[in-house]
């Protein structure tokens, strides 16, 4: 930098009054002619953040080329084409270009421009009429029905990229502060109604299907690619919706990257969060003589079986199906039960099973095992439904408690069930850790390796106690 251009921004500042920077010494030399190292740098930043800083938007900007796009033309083109009287192409056309009907259209456009004054035709600061409501909302509308690029719209209706890309950024706010109170949200009472008497004659009970689609994210980072690829080639982002037959969206959860699959995203959906905690509409239906007090979702077979999804899979594939239906004659289902009584019981155990409240259970099981009736356990087998947790009865439903099995078996069971993951692969490692010695590694491979001590290796390891065995010494 100059100094005579330093000295020329130092002059206009104080034929202001205005003093460029404060010296940290309390005696400042005001002559034009002394400068030092500081201030000079001083202002060169200052010079160099006027140079790169963006001016905002609006208004003309010197050197560039002025195109004169006849925005007039444009918007009468739009309107002999679609709305006027007579138009060139039928509402057909619209409907199918514009993705929706003409009166729908024109009920968008009265209320955007009721909300935002942007949608407006006005005259900029040269007097020249701008575009049209119809211009702007149909600018919007074919960025964001069809994905096409804003540079794209001038072809058609006279506008440019900036101008296209700010139409599709108000209109989208707009839209969502006009009708997002009427169609963003979940069903109420009366919705439900409507849903059930829509559904009644085909899938009673129905509030809607349920599904993720992959919106592709062209511009996606490089390094967010692991992420946002799944099984399809380009970067996507994953959409889960609700909707009833006639397209009207009850629940949308946008974001989740494309790695994610359906169950993914329905494991962080606030959908699964309102349903788990009871907060959907109430219902009450009746199907196959069963009374429900909740709606469900219908869904394909990714999707995990619980009580408020549908599975049809489910139930073609269940045992009462082939007994019921197809008349298949089924064998009763055999109990498997391992005998203890050639593990003989050692009094010595008793002063260290006794602190962990295990005693009943030792003496429970040295008598034997309970007796156990094959047809009525595999009745109830057949009549067992996972995703509900109960069983289907002709009476109704039942649901089998901590409480039921502590009865029907005999065991003295008190508060709630202790329950351990054994599918993991640290097993092996908290078994060393509390009884000093684990299972080997298998030797063959198998194609479903235990997840636990076997029964042969618990026999073998500890069936008697040693002669030799002893308290350890604190």
């Amino acid at each position: 930098m100059s100094s005579s251009s330093s000295s020329s921004l130092l002059a206009t500042w104080r034929a202001h009054g205005a003093r460029p920077f404060a010296r940290k010494s309390s005696s400042y030399d005001s002559s034009d002619d002394e400068f030092d190292q500081e201030e000079e740098e001083n202002i060169s930043i200052l010079l160099a953040y006027r140079a790169v800083k963006r001016p905002k938007f609006g208004g003309s900007v010197f050197g560039r080329q002025k195109l004169w796009r006849e925005r007039i033309e444009g918007h009468e083109k739009l309107m002999r084409s679609y709305f006027n009287e007579n138009p060139i192409f039928p509402e057909s056309y619209f409907r199918r270009r514009f993705r929706m009907s003409l009166n729908l259209f024109k009920h968008i456009a009265t209320e955007v421009t009721k909300y935002d004054r942007f949608f407006e035709q006005r005259r900029n600061a040269a007097g020249e009429l701008g575009h049209s409501t119809y211009q702007k909302v149909t600018a919007a509308l074919r960025m964001l029905a069809y994905g096409i690029p804003a540079d794209l719209i001038d072809d058609h209706l006279a506008m440019g990229e900036s101008t296209s890309i700010l139409c599709v950024k108000r209109f989208v706010v707009a839209i969502v502060n006009v009708f997002g109170s009427t169609y963003l949200r979940a069903p109420n009472a009366q919705d439900t109604a409507r849903l059930l008497e829509i559904n009644a004659k085909g899938f009673s009970g129905m509030l809607g299907s349920i599904d993720c689609m992959h919106w592709s994210w062209k511009n996606c980072p490089a390094a967010w690619h692991g992420q946002f690829k799944g099984y399809k080639k380009d970067a996507t982002i994953v959409l889960e919706a609700v909707a009833d037959q006639e397209t009207w969206i009850w629940h949308a959860f946008f974001g989740m990257s494309g790695s994610c699959n359906d169950i993914n995203v329905l494991q962080r959906s606030p959908l699964m969060t309102r349903l788990a905690m009871r907060e959907g509409p109430l219902v009450e239906f009746e199907a196959n003589g069963h009374k429900y007090n909740y709606g469900y979702f219908l869904a394909d077979g990714i999707y995990p079986r619980m009580v408020w999804l549908l599975d049809e899979e489910y139930d073609r594939l269940h045992r009462a199906v082939h007994m019921t239906e197809k008349g298949t004659d089924l064998q009763p289902l055999k109990i498997r039960y391992h005998g203890t009584s050639d593990i003989p019981y050692d009094e010595r155990y008793t002063e260290f099973i006794q602190p962990t409240g295990l005693l009943p259970f030792i003496s429970l099981v040295s008598r034997g095992g309970p007796l156990m009736n094959p047809s009525a356990l595999t009745a109830l087998v057949d009549r067992w439904r996972p995703e509900t947790h109960t069983f289907h009865l002709r009476a109704g439903e039942m649901a089998p408690t901590l409480q039921d099995v502590s009865m029907i078996l005999g065991l003295p069971i008190q508060g709630e069930p202790l329950c351990m993951n054994t599918a993991s692969d640290g097993w092996r490692e908290q078994m060393q850790v509390l009884i000093g010695m684990a299972p080997p590694l298998p030797t063959e491979p198998k194609k479903r390796a235990p997840a636990g001590a076997s029964f042969e290796w618990i026999r073998t390891n500890f069936g008697e106690c040693p002669e030799e065995a002893h308290a350890p010494e604190n």
